[in-house]
């Protein structure tokens, strides 16, 4: 149920504002040193061919997500151009105190350590591939993040799908759905009955720096709301945790 969502928010094993949670966080900062700040997600997306500005659906995300994963919090600032990340090459290129800022930069950027990103594009899941993303060089199995972008339906959510997506969401490896409604983007959480449980991440707070005291404890969204199975956009990203 709706509140017993919220019980399990309230009672995760952490305290507000721990130094391990902020740590988390501060991976989703407003910096570019963030390794999945909205700047860092522009970027990769533009690389792919979306332009800074636009709306990108939930297999776009998903496969920038990936990228950034896999790139780690390892960024190169261009000099020339305020704002923008070029490559290696750039950096080599402009002397022994840029070199230096760099490393600088690289050395405060943070990474998920461990963390690998598998996406199950064409609504298709490999076991070869699910392994060889998880596999480490020691052969010790890593945590894997895998995400299934799925179109459910032409223009609506095709209803046929109801049972399995159901079914799938009240799987214990299940992180929730990307999704939403056509120009608004929501993350479900839960089901209850035919409804679907979400948070809204549209909420304005002012900006707060990485090393901010109120970082950990500004970023909860504890208004649980409900949509109908039936209108949500037919494309979603299911997301699971094979740890």
């Amino acid at each position: 149920t709706m509140r017993s969502i919220i019980d399990e928010v309230e009672a995760l094993p952490f305290d507000l504002g721990t130094e391990h949670e902020a740590a988390i966080v501060r991976l989703f900062a407003d910096s570019l040193d963030a390794q999945f700040s909205l700047m860092r997600i522009t970027l990769e997306g533009a690389k792919q061919g979306i332009a800074i500005g636009n709306w990108m659906g939930p297999a776009s995300i998903a496969q920038v997500l990936a990228q950034l994963s896999a790139r780690g919090g390892a960024v190169t600032p261009r000099a020339d151009v305020p704002g923008v990340y070029g490559n290696d090459s750039d950096a080599s290129a402009k002397g022994s105190s840029y070199a230096a800022s760099l490393a600088e930069h690289r050395a405060g950027a943070a990474g998920v350590p461990g963390l690998r990103v598998c996406v199950a594009m064409d609504g298709t899941i490999y076991r070869d591939e699910v392994v060889t993303a998880a596999a480490a060089e020691d052969g010790v199995w890593r945590p894997l993040l895998l995400l299934v972008p799925l179109r459910l339906g032409l223009d609506r959510f095709n209803y046929a799908y109801a049972p399995a997506l159901l079914a799938a969401m009240q799987l214990p490896q299940c992180l929730g759905i990307i999704g939403g409604r056509p120009r608004s983007s929501y993350y479900f959480v839960g089901v209850q009955g035919d409804r679907l449980l979400f948070l809204d991440p549209h909420e304005v707070q002012p900006a707060l720096s990485a090393d901010c005291p109120q970082l950990a404890t500004c970023h909860y969204a504890r208004n649980v709301r409900t949509m109908r199975l039936a209108d949500i956009d037919p494309s979603l990203t299911l997301g699971f945790l094979l740890a």
